[in-house]
């Protein structure tokens, strides 16, 4: 006879839980934050490099590069800030070369920076600057500058040449403070 205080049926264990992970924090600020480079930084000369762009114009595609002949500098007077807004006068010698299927088409294009006349800058984002207007033909023109650090900005201007065929262009380039 059998003890009804036995139970035959084995017993399956129990499943083992896996321990959670413990989770560290989440930083309300990160470990590296970005420093706010004030758009007065721009005051001075800068030198231009690393230029590359591209145009459409006439339904051809062209290509542009920074031409290697002129100094490619800019310099930014009268500049102030006023609020998320920052004004400036640039004079540039910022200067393209255009080609047409590998074929130099246009040499020395110079590259207005916005003109030689006061110019009005939004502050987008932490660092990043944009400058836009309307080209006489009517056309749109933005200008982005993005500092790097308190010596070096990244920039990027999509617009219109109206002088030849309208021709729309996008180009790129590094400016370095003198």
């Amino acid at each position: 006879m059998t003890d009804p205080q036995q139970n035959n049926t084995p017993t399956v264990p129990e499943t083992p839980t896996t321990p959670e992970t413990p989770t560290t924090p989440t930083p309300t600020s990160p470990d590296n934050p970005v420093t706010a480079i004030p758009f007065t930084t721009l005051t001075g000369t800068w030198t231009a490099s690393n230029g590359t762009g591209s145009a459409t114009a006439g339904g051809s595609t062209l290509t542009m590069s920074m031409s290697t002949t002129h100094s490619n500098t800019v310099t930014f007077s009268n500049v102030s800030v006023s609020g998320s807004s920052g004004t400036l006068t640039p004079s540039s010698q910022i200067y393209w070369n255009v080609y047409e299927n590998g074929a130099l088409l246009l040499s020395d294009v110079l590259d207005d920076f916005g003109g030689d006349h006061t110019i009005t800058f939004e502050n987008i984002s932490g660092n990043t600057w944009q400058m836009s207007r309307t080209r006489s033909s009517g056309n749109p023109e933005i200008t982005t500058v993005t500092f790097t650090s308190s010596t070096t900005a990244s920039v990027t201007r999509d617009g219109y040449y109206d002088e030849y065929q309208n021709a729309h262009y996008q180009m790129r380039y590094t400016i370095t403070k003198q």
